[in-house]
This record gives C-alpha cells, sequence and structure tokens, in this order.
C-alpha cells in the first residue's frame, strides 16, 4: 500500500512460507473437487472461504461461490433468509480484503453480488468500507473504481462526487486518485453540459487555480502535476472541430476518366500526386473528416468551386449515423454537367468549410 514500509524478512518467514504454500495446496484441491462435485455444503463453502482468506486471488474459489449463492438461494423463499445469505457473502468479500486491499477477485465479486439485486443494499454499510479503507490507503484505485461504481448504482449526481473529491484533495494534496477520479467526473459533466457546467473556459480556469494551490503547496509531488498535464490537454484542442483529412486528399490533383466496359472498381491505380477516378454516370463523391463529431453541413457552411458544374445543393450526409446527429465524416457527391465523360479530364477543386463558430478551413483538390 502507498506510505506504508515494508517489514524486513526474517529467517522465519521462510518456513511460514513454506506452511502456508502446503495449507494453499491442499485447499486448492478440496476446492476444485467440490466445484467439479456441484458440491455446495456449509463445509465445502467453509473450505472456500479459508482459500480465499489466504489467496483472494483464487479467482476459481470466487466463481464457485457464485454458483453455490445462486444454487442455494433457489431453496430459499423467504426475504429476510435471502438477506442473510447476500450479508454473509458480503462479510466473506470484506474478510478477503483486509487480507489483499487490492484484491481483483474480491472486488469483483462484490460488484456482482450488488449488480445481482437479491436483497437491498445497505449503502451506509458500503460507503462506511469504502471510508476506511481509503484512509488506510487513500490512492487506491479499488476502492475509487467502487466508489464509481456505487455512485453510478444509486443514481448519485456527478456534482456531488465532485465535491467528494474536493474533500479528499483538500486534505491531502498528494491523492493522485482523487485528481483522477475529479478528471473523470470534469468530463462526464462537460459531455452533458449540466448546470453550472456550460462554459469550459470557467471550469477549467477554476480548475487550474486549484491545482496552481496544490502546485504551490509542494511543488516535487507529482500528483498535481499529472493533473495539470490533463488540464492542458484539455484546454489545448481547439473547441471548434478542424478539417484533418479528406477524399480526394489535399494538394491532389483530380483526373477523370471515363468507365472502361465491365470494370467494376471506380478507383484506378496512379502515381500519389495525382488522384485518378474513373466515372459513373459523371458523379464525383466528396468525403471530409473532422477531428471531432460535426453536426450538420449544408451549402451554406460548406463553399465548393470548380470549373465544372454541379448540382449547387450539395446534400451532405453522415457515413456514420449517431441518435445526436453528430458524425465525424460526412460525405456528398458531385454530379459533373458540362463535361464529355467519354474522354479523360481533368479539374480543380476547391473547398472552404466556414461554419459560422469555426476558423475557415480550405481544401484544394
Amino acid at each position: 500500500m502507498h506510505g506504508q514500509p515494508r517489514r524486513p524478512k526474517q529467517p522465519e518467514d521462510d518456513a511460514a512460507a513454506a506452511a502456508k504454500a502446503a495449507k494453499l495446496r491442499e485447499l486448492q484441491v478440496q476446492v476444485l473437487h467440490n466445484h467439479h462435485t456441484c458440491t455446495y455444503t456449509e463445509e465445502a463453502l467453509g473450505l472456500s472461504f479459508k482459500l480465499l482468506e489466504i489467496n483472494p486471488e483464487a479467482y476459481t474459489a470466487w466463481n464457485y461461490r457464485k454458483l453455490a449463492l445462486q444454487h442455494n438461494l433457489k431453496e430459499l423463499s423467504d426475504p429476510e433468509a435471502i438477506k442473510s445469505s447476500v450479508d454473509a457473502e458480503l462479510r466473506v468479500v470484506e474478510l478477503a480484503l483486509r487480507q489483499n486491499p487490492k484484491s481483483y477477485g474480491a472486488w469483483y465479486h462484490r460488484k456482482w453480488l450488488l449488480n445481482q439485486k437479491l436483497a437491498p443494499v445497505d449503502f451506509k454499510r458500503e460507503y462506511g468500507l469504502l471510508d476506511k479503507l481509503l484512509k488506510v490507503d487513500a490512492r487506491n484505485f479499488h476502492g475509487w473504481n467502487y466508489r464509481r461504481f456505487l455512485a453510478k448504482f444509486m443514481g448519485v449526481p456527478e456534482e456531488k462526487e465532485l465535491q467528494y473529491t474536493m474533500d479528499k484533495i483538500s486534505e491531502n494534496f498528494s491523492n493522485y486518485s482523487a485528481w483522477h477520479n475529479r478528471s473523470i467526473l470534469l468530463s462526464k459533466l462537460l459531455i452533458q453540459r449540466s448546470e453550472g457546467f456550460e462554459s469550459k473556459q470557467k471550469i477549467f480556469s477554476e480548475e487550474f487555480e486549484l491545482v496552481i494551490q496544490a502546485l504551490f503547496t509542494d511543488p516535487g509531488d507529482q500528483s498535481g502535476w499529472f493533473y495539470h498535464l490533463w488540464l492542458l490537454a484539455q484546454t489545448s484542442t481547439p473547441d471548434n472541430p478542424q478539417l484533418i483529412s479528406s477524399w480526394p486528399s489535399n494538394g491532389a490533383k483530380l483526373s477523370l476518366f471515363p468507365t472502361r466496359k465491365n470494370e467494376d472498381q471506380n478507383m484506378v491505380s496512379s502515381p500519389s500526386s495525382i488522384c485518378c477516378y474513373s466515372l459513373k454516370e459523371g458523379i464525383i463523391p466528396i468525403v471530409l473528416y473532422f477531428n471531432d463529431p460535426v453536426k450538420g453541413l449544408n451549402p451554406s457552411n460548406v463553399k465548393l468551386n470548380s470549373d465544372f458544374v454541379f448540382d449547387k445543393d450539395l446534400q451532405w450526409r453522415p457515413l456514420v449515423i449517431t441518435d445526436s446527429g453528430y458524425s465525424n465524416c460526412w460525405a456528398t457527391y458531385l454530379e459533373i454537367r458540362n463535361k464529355d465523360c467519354s474522354t479523360s479530364q481533368q479539374f480543380s477543386v476547391e473547398l472552404r468549410i466556414i461554419p459560422v463558430s469555426w476558423e475557415t478551413q480550405l481544401c484544394r483538390f
């Protein structure tokens, strides 16, 4: 655990480790036998508990207990009896966590128990367990992960959890896990544009002030610096979507020639400096790809000029359709009207992206 000094190895440790390993092997054999024979008696469950008490990472033992609980609950109808069985299983997890507070198997088993919704959840007990755990090791990421799970399970607002991270950071600026959890919550709140989180500029200005206090308090601590880097990454990327790729590619010459008989492919090999396209009914696709999702492209914010005549009312469609209407990739089709499609032709195409809230992007073909 963080901040806990290791005890120097003693001569008697080897003998104790050998005895523990022998006991562990014996228990593993017994638990695997009960697992394969589907033996779910109280005695068999006791053996699996002893194994997990020694080695909380015995994942097969956790799976065995899941099957045992499901099997034994089929014989119960009284809600109190069911609750008693679930509570007993939760206590097994707690005892395993005392042995290893960072046991993946133990934490997964506890989440599984709550997700089954077999009995009412005592959230006071769950948060009490977390408080004890985080007092011992404030940077136990399993504990923070479980807190996020509980908050989502209960429907706790992100704003309330954000305040909790502030409380933990105020207690100790070196709590990296609290900073990390804060970044996760802020990202969600800004994406959702929750009340009070509509302005990225305002929120990030406040966060910079917060982290600067931490950096001045302890310039040598890495936690504040990591959060500072995260803030820089969020603010260094422009809010306005940027055109980063297109077809035809930027700077390529657009060379068009008639479709050959029985030709299935539209694209034809050519030098990298020339973009060749086989005409099919005089139609050319234009594809744009942005670094961030864009909602809607229309003739008012996409200007296209060329030396051939095409349909002025271009209909831009997202290549990946989403419920929100946003997409990174948009496409349209140009229909050539004044060129003879029976001979090879070469055209220049100039494309301007001029959304009201964006910086003008220019792409030449």
